[in-house]
């Protein structure tokens, strides 16, 4: 029988170590409003990650850390029409694209980062199914729960000692406006200077550390430190929720203007998400909106671009070529359509009404191929 309950009644945390007391193969699937995490253990232990977010894809990882390239990513991703059950670590390796010990390092990260956000959650379900974990790779990685745990809480309690305790959200690093003086040269590490680089006013220390590939912890002591230096001005949580709550509430009411087919209210709120975003770097959730926009009001060859331009900042963004498949469509070029779809479907897009979307779009494909193949004969 499986195991399952609400996070308030049995903690991630809790449960993973029952799990590996037991010695238990199979799947923790943590599920909350934004969607479901699936954690793979084989005999108690942590063998894999999947359904996290985008910063925690192994393809964005590998991007983000220079471990890849966007166009290899892509070229797996491609690859993997032909092998559908064959991990895109195990084909960037088999291709020579990508040393097996740097997948390696960053499935572990996936793991360990994964374990973290859990652990802190406070609200969703779980619920454990018995089986034999995952299918047999070429590229395996196995961390014992017990330590990822301890690391998990002795990373949690040294963030308590970094990070100021007012506030309830995550810091929102920001950088610090000119203070009417000339400053002292900077002496920064070149880890802190990358870390400055990646400061935009949107992202949080978490968002921040995942796009770096490290730990939050690492990272969270470069900020404070550019904090004092003065660089930057790390908002309380409150701020940071306060902020991303906004922007969520603009994104969800563009998005309600799309889907009401309103494209005059849509233009003007996406104009005011675009103004706040000013300064910072592109953005592809922003960019795919953009891209939603422009197809309401029927300009598909934009739409197409400004996709191209989100997938080219973020290669695994399943949405993009959801809507990319769909632009295609609209132009005519079908075999474009067909190969964003087939992208989107190995991605595994966490939105029900986009894979039921997807689903439809690749049914009516092959109805039209073979009516043009039926036609032919």
């Amino acid at each position: 029988m499986p195991i399952e309950g609400p996070v308030r009644e049995l903690a991630v945390a809790d449960l993973l170590q029952l799990l590996f007391l037991s010695r238990r193969s199979g799947r923790l699937i943590v599920s909350t409003e934004t969607g479901a995490i699936t954690l793979h253990m084989r005999d108690g232990a942590l063998v894999g990650a999947t359904g996290t977010g985008s910063e925690l894809r192994l393809g964005r990882l590998l991007v983000q850390t220079g471990g890849a390239t966007e166009a290899q990513v892509r070229g797996a991703l491609e690859a993997q029409k032909a092998e559908p059950a064959r991990p895109l670590g195990e084909l960037l390796v088999n291709a020579g694209l990508v040393r097996k010990p740097e997948v390696e390092r960053q499935l572990r990260f996936q793991i360990e980062e994964t374990v973290l956000d859990l652990i802190r959650l406070r609200e969703g379900q779980l619920r454990f199914e018995e089986g034999n974990g995952r299918r047999p790779s070429t590229i395996q990685v196995q961390l014992g729960t017990d330590v990822v745990l301890m690391n998990a809480t002795r990373r949690l309690d040294e963030l308590a000692e970094i990070v100021p305790a007012n506030g309830a959200g995550d810091p929102l690093p920001r950088l610090a406006p000119p203070r009417g003086r000339v400053a002292p040269p900077l002496q920064l590490h070149a880890f802190e200077w990358e870390v400055l680089a990646a400061v935009d006013g949107r992202r949080t220390l978490p968002e921040i550390a995942r796009s770096l590939g490290r730990g939050q912890v690492e990272v969270a002591k470069a900020l404070y430190a550019l904090a004092e230096a003065g660089v930057i001005e790390v908002g309380t949580g409150e701020a940071g929720e306060r902020s991303g709550g906004e922007r969520a509430s603009l994104l969800g009411a563009i998005d309600r203007a799309i889907r009401a087919g309103d494209r005059t209210e849509a233009a003007a709120l996406l104009m005011t998400l675009e103004a706040g975003d000013e300064g910072a770097p592109p953005n592809a959730e922003t960019l795919v909106l953009r891209a939603r926009v422009q197809a309401l009001a029927g300009a598909w060859r934009e739409a197409r671009k400004s996709l191209e331009r989100a997938i080219a900042i973020d290669p695994v963004l399943a949405e993009g070529y959801y809507h990319l498949a769909r632009t295609a469509i609209a132009l005519g070029d079908l075999a474009a359509a067909s190969e964003a779809l087939d992208v989107h479907h190995r991605l595994h897009d966490r939105s029900a009404a986009r894979r039921d979307g997807a689903a439809r779009m690749r049914d009516a494909l092959a109805a039209l191929r073979r009516s043009t193949e039926e036609a032919e004969s």
